[in-house]
C-alpha cells in the first residue's frame, strides 16, 4: 500500500512485474483481471492497469482476450 500511495498503480506494476517468475505470469493476470471486474464494473483506471499489466507481462492478446471471457463467466458478467 505504501508504494501504490506513493507511485500509484504503476509504480507497483514497475516493481513487480520484473520480479514474477515467467511461468507466473499469466496466472498473475488472471487474478488482476479476476479483481478488477469482481463488481460487474471496470472503470477507465481499471482498464488501463489491466492494459499495462498485460504489456508488463507480455501476455499475448488472445490469451488476454480468453482471460477476461472466463472470468466473465466466472462472476456471470455478460
Amino acid at each position: 500500500m505504501k508504494i501504490i500511495r506513493s507511485s500509484g498503480a504503476s509504480g507497483l506494476l514497475d516493481i513487480a512485474i520484473p520480479k514474477l517468475k515467467n511461468e507466473l505470469r499469466q496466472t498473475a493476470f488472471a487474478q488482476a483481471v479476476d479483481m478488477v471486474i469482481a463488481d460487474g464494473e471496470v472503470n477507465a483506471l481499471e482498464e488501463e492497469f489491466i492494459e499495462k499489466l498485460k504489456n508488463g507481462l507480455n501476455i499475448e492478446d488472445s490469451i488476454a482476450e480468453h482471460c477476461v471471457e472466463i472470468v466473465s463467466i466466472k462472476n456471470k458478467i455478460f
